[in-house]
C-alpha cells in the first residue's frame, strides 16, 4: 500500500513491516531523531477487518468526522500523547487506519496524517454501493 518511496517527503525511514497486531493488520515506518530535520516519528497502518470507522467514535472524545476525496473517515486525536489516527470507511463493518505517533504536538501528527491520508486512499477498493 505504502513504499519507503511513497514517504521521501519525511526524509530516511526504515521500511516497513507487515505484522498482525491486536487484531489488525499492520504495518508501519520509524523515522529516527538522528535522521534530521523532523521529529523521530512512527507512520502505521492498520487494516481492521471487524472494526468499522463508527468504532472510532466511541473510543475517545476526541474524533471529528472527515472526508478523504469523498470517503467518509474519523480522526481521533490525543492532545496529552500527540498521536492522530485517520481511519478511512472501508465498508460498514471494516477501515484502514493511517496512524502518526512521535510528535510532542498532536497537530504536527494530523498534518503528516492527512498527507498520507491522500496517498493511501486512492490506492483503496471502491466503498460498495
Amino acid at each position: 500500500m505504502l513504499s519507503v518511496e511513497d514517504l521521501t517527503e519525511y526524509g530516511e525511514v526504515n521500511a516497513g513491516e507487515a505484522r498482525n497486531l491486536n487484531g489488525s493488520r499492520s504495518c508501519a515506518w520509524q523515522r529516527d531523531y538522528e535522521a534530521g530535520g523532523h521529529e523521530g516519528f512512527v507512520i502505521s497502518l492498520d487494516v481492521w477487518g471487524e472494526h468499522s470507522i463508527d468504532d472510532m467514535k466511541s473510543v475517545s472524545d476526541n474524533t471529528a468526522e472527515v472526508e478523504v476525496n469523498g470517503r467518509p473517515a474519523v480522526r481521533l486525536t490525543n492532545p496529552d500523547r500527540g498521536y492522530c489516527t485517520v481511519g478511512l470507511k472501508l465498508d460498514d463493518t471494516s477501515r484502514i487506519d493511517v496512524g502518526i505517533n512521535g510528535f510532542s504536538d498532536y497537530q504536527d501528527s494530523c498534518q503528516v496524517a492527512e498527507d498520507v491520508v491522500y496517498l493511501v486512499e486512492p490506492r483503496l477498493p471502491d466503498l460498495p454501493s
